[in-house]
Parts: C-alpha cells; structure tokens; sequence
C-alpha cells in the first residue's frame, strides 16, 4: 500500500496511468490548501491510499469505515478512486484495480 500525503510522494506512483496521478495531485492540492503542507499521517485532513496487493486490501478491509459506502467514487482508467470521511476532517481517498471494488463502491458510482 502506498501513502501519499505530499506532492514529493507522487514519485512512488509515476508508473499509473497519468489520469490517476492527477486525480491524487488534486486531493493532495485540497488539502494542502486546507490543512497545511506539513501534515503527517495522523494530521486532520487525510491522505491518499493506493492499493497495490490483495493483501493490501484485506488489510485495509479490517478497518472500520470498509464496509461503509463511500462518499465518492469514481472509475479512472481502470482504477477505482473512493473518498472515505473518518471524521469532520479526515478523509481517506482510496484508489484500486477496478476488479476489487467492493460492494460499498459499487453502491456509490451508482447514485
């Protein structure tokens, strides 16, 4: 799984398809713009998940808000792009091969 939390981190994912680079660049603009550019990973605003393995996925599918539909999602080239709200203000965008959308996902492409 890889985090991405700044610009500088765009390095570890210039092997995507430019499309999904640039919908993280976005998410990483926003919260710079509103929550700092020296965040961690704790910080509020959140970061951005990209899920490479299966086991990535199992591991983040034993986290509280996985089975939860998402407030966004989208498909980009063949990935899937999904905004998570953990609070007020943190938020978790998740990209992923489109094939392990989960049920949840699904769910929110289709309202």
């Amino acid at each position: 799984m890889i985090e991405i939390l700044r610009q500088s981190d765009l390095s570890k994912i210039a092997h995507y398809p430019k499309s999904v680079v640039d919908a993280i660049q976005q998410s990483i603009t926003i919260l710079d713009e509103n929550y700092g550019t020296n965040r961690t990973r704790d910080s509020d605003g959140g970061l951005n998940l990209v899920i490479e393995t299966e086991s990535d996925l199992q591991s983040l599918m034993q986290t509280l808000f996985w089975g939860d539909v998402p407030e966004f999602s989208e498909i980009i080239d063949g990935y899937v792009h999904a905004l998570y709200l953990v609070n007020n203000d943190r938020g978790l965008d998740v990209f992923l091969p489109e094939e392990w959308a989960t049920k949840g996902m699904k769910e929110a492409m289709e309202t």
